[in-house]
């Protein structure tokens, strides 16, 4: 692999990295969430808690399939889920407000 492919990967790798850290998820009272890079919402629906509040589902408003994750902890800095993809982790950080 070149020297200037392998500047390239480093660079995508660092831009990933930064919409990644953009994201941001809000699970409301109401039982409704949204999916927000930066300001902008990119998706939204709503989310319900089954088998003792150990699993949450997520269905999208288009409701076009749902997300069904196992939560592993939760703490005040984050949430742990275990979702579809095998030994992948989704972890959430909290942020203040």
């Amino acid at each position: 692999m070149s020297d200037q492919s392998k500047e390239l990967i480093i660079i995508i790798k660092e831009k990933l990295k930064t919409v990644l850290q953009s994201i941001n998820w809000t699970f409301k009272n109401n039982m409704l969430y949204e999916c927000a890079i930066g300001d902008r919402v990119t998706m939204q629906g709503k989310y319900e808690l089954m088998a003792d509040d150990r699993i949450m589902i997520c269905t999208p408003e288009s409701k076009n399939g749902n997300n069904h994750y196992i939560i592993k902890s939760l703490t005040a800095e984050d949430l742990v889920l275990e979702g579809n993809a095998e030994n992948t982790n989704v972890v959430l950080h909290f942020k203040p407000h």
